[in-house]
Order: C-alpha cells, then structure tokens, then sequence
C-alpha cells in the first residue's frame, strides 16, 4: 500500500516541487536533522501499520482496535507529564470517546485468541499505537515546512523501505517480483483482490485519509486529530452494513457511537 502511494504520487510532489519549491526550514536548521525527523516519521508511520497487523494475527479485531486507537491516551497523558496545558473538557472528550472506542470494539468481538497468544496480541496492538504517536508528533513539526505532497510522498517512500528491512529481519519471503504470494510487487496483478483493491486501499485509506490526517496538522493540535481517528471504526461499521458485510451494532455499540461522537465534538471544539 506504501508502495503503491508513493509510485501515484510521484507526478503530484514534482508538481508541487516545481510550484512551491523545496521546503524552507529556519536558517539554523542542521541537515542532518532534518532528514532524522523524516526518518522517525516514517519509522512510526511504518510501526502502527504493521503493528496492527502483526496484532490480528494474535487477538481479536476488538483488540487490535482498542489497544492501536489509545494514541489520545497516550498523547494526554505525555501533555500532562511535560506540564502541557490540557483543559478539562479535552481531558473527559478524550476519555469518554475512548471509552465508547472500547464498547464499540466489545459489541463486534465475535471471537478471541488464546490467552497467550492475546497478551502477544495487544502488546502488538500498543506498539502500533506508540508508533501512531511518534508519527504525528515528528510529522507535525515537519508538515510546517513542507507541502503535503511532498511530505506524504517522502514519509511513504520511507515507510515502505522500513517495511521491506523489517520484513528481510523476520526471514520472511521476499521476492522483486509480481508474485501474488510474496512478490514485492504482487499487488499488481489484475485480479479482483490485488489491483483492484490496492487502488481502493491507496486512495481512500491513504490519499484521502492519511493525507487528510497530514493535512489538518496545520491547523488543529495531535490530540484533536488523535481523537477524530476513533471515528473510523464508527463509520466503518455503518459502511460495512450498507455495503452487506457488516452488522448494526447492539445495544452496546450504538452506547458507543454516541460516547465516541460526544467526546470527539467536545475535543475538537476546543481545539479550534
């Protein structure tokens, strides 16, 4: 999916480089830093990918979910340890629409991993949250200097590298070609669940959502953004039963939507 992102947007970063130039940093800006900060960017990008994928291997999709979505957490109480100001109402929003995070995922567990092998799970599951953090907050301090296109282009570019060097770690099978089972470009090949559906993924999942996440950190703070993203399994739910794959959800999971859209309405008014 990395891949793929990065190869569409090459003709939109040249675009962007011929029109806005090469990004300006301050004057005392050290090179080096720079290109370490686009590094730990696209590290922590790469490790919340692959971190929740790793994860569903070991527990349940609730899991997954619950643990990789407590980035709002995380950020709150790193806000709070290094005496950042955070008001009551960013605190109890972030607080209640994780909570409904958790009752929405209960509501959908329809079956669990062994415990071992959960523990292993969710602990994979918190990796990816972690990662999750680290990118927004190195991607945060870059996107101020650089375009959008640029910055998504270079982070998924280096994600992907980060990706492959894990996977030549772990002795996993890797191929340079399209072989749809462990060729680096199997995702290729025409049928329904390669092509097809790497482009729906590249352009739904990655142009318009992580680009729209890299977007709006111009203008709102990480734990704002944070807290919106505990939308996603809201709406996925909805779609998946428009579309004939999913369920309504109970009691619990209507309980959790509303948590969820209260305490995300609450967070982002207060951090216009």
């Amino acid at each position: 999916r990395m891949t793929g992102t990065w190869m569409i947007l090459i003709p939109f970063a040249v675009y962007s480089v011929w029109k806005d130039g090469l990004p300006e940093f301050p004057p005392d800006t050290v090179r080096s830093q720079l290109v370490l900060k686009l590094i730990i960017s696209a590290t922590g990008y790469a490790t919340m990918c692959l971190g929740f994928v790793v994860a569903l291997e070991y527990t349940s999709v609730g899991n997954a979910t619950i643990f990789s979505n407590s980035q709002a957490l995380i950020l709150l109480a790193g806000k709070l340890l290094v005496g950042d100001r955070v008001t009551v109402v960013e605190g109890v929003g972030a607080v209640v629409a994780f909570g409904g995070a958790v009752l929405c995922s209960r509501d959908s567990v329809e079956e669990s991993s062994s415990g071992g092998e959960a523990v292993w799970g969710d602990v994979y599951a918190l990796v990816s949250a972690m990662g999750g953090v680290l990118y927004m907050v190195y991607a945060k301090n870059l996107r101020q200097h650089i375009a959008v296109y640029q910055f998504v282009f270079v982070n998924m570019f280096v994600g992907s590298l980060v990706v492959a060097l894990t996977m030549f770690v772990m002795g996993k099978r890797m191929t340079l070609d399209r072989d749809m089972n462990h060729g680096m470009f199997g995702w290729m090949n025409s049928e329904s669940d390669r092509l097809p559906l790497e482009i729906l993924m590249i352009v739904v999942c990655n142009l318009l959502g992580s680009m729209g996440y890299a977007r709006s950190m111009q203008y709102f703070d990480n734990l704002t953004i944070s807290v919106a993203c505990l939308m996603e399994p809201v709406m996925a739910e909805f779609i998946a039963f428009e579309l004939n794959v999913g369920f309504l959800p109970g009691w619990k999971g209507w309980l959790g939507n509303l948590l969820v859209a209260m305490g995300t309405f609450a967070v982002v008014s207060q951090g216009r």
